[in-house]
């Protein structure tokens, strides 16, 4: 299941063409007006310059996302235009190579040990004019395993070297065949700067700035509780931002976001967790168009399959038979998101939509725990196995949701 983000926007003439990640501020500009389909010709011409104002629902606990609390949305969102990356992530959650100079050839992935061997663009730089380079891939690679503070290593544990080949190409060692490899550097989990951040504890930094940027815009201000402003990148690389700046500021309340967009204090409102909340904002002022990412926010269950009842295949199978994935999203965001079979579902080539063949089937589900031997006592639902009920523990990486046990 996946919620989708997206954002509205109305147009002004200080900031007609818009340069907005889809709620986590677009890494390209696109054109606002028409039918909202950016780069067909459809709407007018991007003009340069210009400020946008975006409400915002949620402020983050710090800036670093390698660090407890950093994997919640706000820190993800609000790091994409400042952490360079190998991919990023469209519509669907297809990714599209960034940082990279093009998807690595056959040639350059496998062999024994595993390995991918990664060309970055010869133009990626960062804010301060220094080149992007492998050695920032095995600074980053580094800094995340050799800190005790870091929190966030998935994947990353997975690597025994990030070997340096030339200043622009990187090879990616593994200790064993790692088919996620393209989340490494990528989805608000990026690169380093190893210049600006050499010698220093990365669990302790981050926290409130970067000292430099690698992306299109770099944080010019962080006003706590109140807004940060991100200002045009001087030395930005790839599609260059139209924005002159773009203000965030913190609306926790959806009414009062809808009112400041209705008065035309703001000119985007990112999603808010309301009912009803697109007919809402698209009905505060005539000509509002709907953007949507379904791609770069998404909710999902990870099982632990190495210990206690999940081990067993039959379990795992009967807990995806037992969901109505339909209904929750239905009761929960209804038509502003839809449920997902893959995490990358918008890549076939190389993903597998591995939840499609799962509907909602309790009663297979019921067969399946039995089998597994988790017998109920026909008095209550709660299931047993030689003294031990049948219980999961579930934990959120959003800061904002406290862990829960379900039984």
């Amino acid at each position: 299941m996946r919620r989708a983000s997206g954002s509205t926007k109305r147009s002004r003439p200080a900031a007609r063409a818009i340069s907005f990640l889809a709620l986590c501020l677009t890494l390209a500009a696109c054109p606002g007006g028409g039918s909202g389909k950016p780069g067909r010709g459809n709407g007018p011409k991007p003009v340069a310059g210009g400020e946008l104002v975006v409400a915002y629902p949620y402020e983050p606990t710090t800036l670093n996302p390698f660090v407890s609390g950093g994997d919640a949305p706000p820190t993800l969102d609000l790091v994409r235009p400042l952490m360079p990356a190998l991919y990023r992530l469209g519509p669907k959650g297809a990714r599209t190579p960034w940082l990279l100079a093009g998807e690595p050839a056959a040639s350059d992935i496998g062999g024994t040990p595993f390995s991918v061997r990664l060309h970055l663009r010869d133009d990626a730089v960062w804010s301060d004019g220094q080149p992007i380079t492998a050695s920032d891939l095995r600074f980053t690679w580094q800094a995340v395993m050799g800190s005790p503070g870091i929190a966030i290593r998935d994947g990353y544990d997975r690597l025994s070297d990030v070997a340096v080949e030339s200043p622009k190409v990187a090879r990616l060692v593994f200790k064993a065949p790692f088919a996620r490899w393209r989340d490494l550097f990528s989805a608000g989990l990026g690169v380093l700067p190893s210049h600006a951040l050499l010698r220093t504890d990365i669990s302790k930094a981050l926290t409130r700035s970067w000292p430099v940027s690698g992306g299109p815009y770099v944080l010019r201000a962080w006003t706590p509780g109140l807004e940060m402003v991100f200002e045009r990148n001087p030395n930005a690389w790839g599609s260059k931002p139209l924005l002159d700046r773009i203000r965030v500021q913190f609306v926790a309340d959806p009414v009062t976001a809808a009112q400041l967009y209705r008065e035309g204090q703001v000119d985007i409102v990112a999603p808010y967790a309301a009912g009803d909340w697109k007919r809402r904002v698209t009905v505060a002022r005539s000509g509002s168009q709907v953007t949507s990412d379904r791609g770069a926010t998404w909710v999902g269950l990870f099982l632990n399959v190495r210990s206690g009842a999940l081990a067993d295949v039959r379990v795992r199978r009967a807990l995806a038979l037992a969901m109505d994935r339909p209904a929750i999203v239905e009761g929960l965001v209804r038509d502003e998101g839809e449920f997902l079979d893959a995490p990358s579902g918008g890549d076939p080539a190389r993903t597998t939509p591995s939840f499609s063949r799962y509907g909602y089937v309790p009663g297979t589900a019921d067969r399946l725990l039995g089998a597994a031997g988790w017998k109920s006592s026909g008095k209550t639902e709660k299931r047993t196995k030689a003294g031990h009920k049948l219980t999961f523990t579930v934990a959120s990486v959003e800061n904002w949701v406290s862990p829960v046990r379900r039984t």
